[in-house]
């Protein structure tokens, strides 16, 4: 009877309810699986999205190490370059230097070529004008011991004045030859100051202008002044030299170096002066003669002559 009022319920019950009891039944069941299936894809995505920055912050470190890699092997390179630079640097301005210096000697080189050349001509010129007065000089002594009209003492003195100026005019080429520069570049034994080397040059040269200037008075005008000139300008020379020039070297002069040689040149003058002032003329044009003959045949004995 149960079974048959359960059966006839169930034979009762419309046949939708069934199927919506059913449903009823399975609704929440599949509610439960949907929002737990839910669940596990937001968790997935969550475990995605971790992941995905893990590898984000693990990639971005990769590069930024590498990126300091390159930083830093990047920096030997640009301090090589920089070297390099400095390098390339330092040859121009040495090379620079180089051309700088290169140009500098041959300005010197051709200055000095060229103050040679000038120095040559300077010697030329002093040469030449040197000979041209002693042989004038020499041509007016031996024409007017010749064809003027002279006195006995007064052709004794030309004679002698004539012997002697060959000599004379040789050393005056030697002295005037040895300028400042010659006589810096010799050798110097005695340790003598340059300070002395003007000092001897104006010497000379004012002593040979002496000696001129003594042989064309005793050609033109008075002989016996003329020889009291030249014999003069040899006791200035010898009393006021203080060096000697000895196979290209100097040495310094001591005055007893040059006594003998003073003393006869003394002599001489005063033997000029006498024929000049007509004191025994005859005597003292021969003696003044004999020692023109005395030096000419003891110039290689004596050290020093003038």
């Amino acid at each position: 009877m149960c079974d048959m009022s359960h059966s006839g319920r169930s034979s009762t019950r419309p046949a939708g309810a069934g199927v919506a009891f059913s449903c009823a039944l399975h609704v929440p069941r599949m509610c439960g699986n949907s929002a737990s299936r839910r669940g596990g894809l937001a968790a997935r995505s969550r475990d995605c999205r971790a992941i995905s920055r893990g590898r984000a912050a693990r990639d971005a470190r990769s590069r930024g190490a590498r990126y300091c890699g390159e930083d830093r092997a990047a920096t030997p390179s640009d301090d090589g370059a920089e070297g390099k630079n400095l390098d390339l640097t330092s040859q121009a301005q040495a090379q620079a230097q180089a051309q700088i210096d290169k140009a500098r000697a041959l300005a010197l080189s051709f200055a000095d070529e060229t103050a040679k050349r000038i120095n040559a001509t300077k010697g030329i010129f002093r040469s030449f004008a040197l000979f041209s007065l002693y042989f004038t000089a020499l041509m007016l002594i031996v024409r007017r011991s010749v064809m003027a009209a002279t006195l006995p003492f007064e052709r004794i003195l030309l004679a002698s004045l004539a012997i002697i100026l060959p000599d004379l005019a040789r050393y005056s080429f030697a002295d005037l030859s040895r300028n400042i520069t010659v006589l810096r570049r010799a050798r110097n034994p005695d340790n003598i100051e340059e300070e002395m080397f003007p000092y001897h040059v104006r010497l000379v040269t004012l002593t040979t202008l002496l000696k001129v200037v003594g042989f064309f008075t005793a050609g033109l005008a008075g002989i016996s002044t003329g020889a009291v000139i030249v014999c003069a300008s040899q006791v200035v020379f010898n009393s006021l030299v203080t060096l000697r020039w000895v196979n290209g070297s100097l040495f310094l002069m001591r005055r007893e170096d040059r006594a003998p040689v003073l003393l006869l040149d003394t002599v001489a003058c005063g033997l000029c002066l006498c024929c000049g002032f007509g004191v025994a003329p005859q005597m003292c044009a021969a003696v003044f003669l004999a020692i023109v003959c005395l030096y000419w045949l003891s110039k290689y004995d004596i050290d020093v002559i003038f």
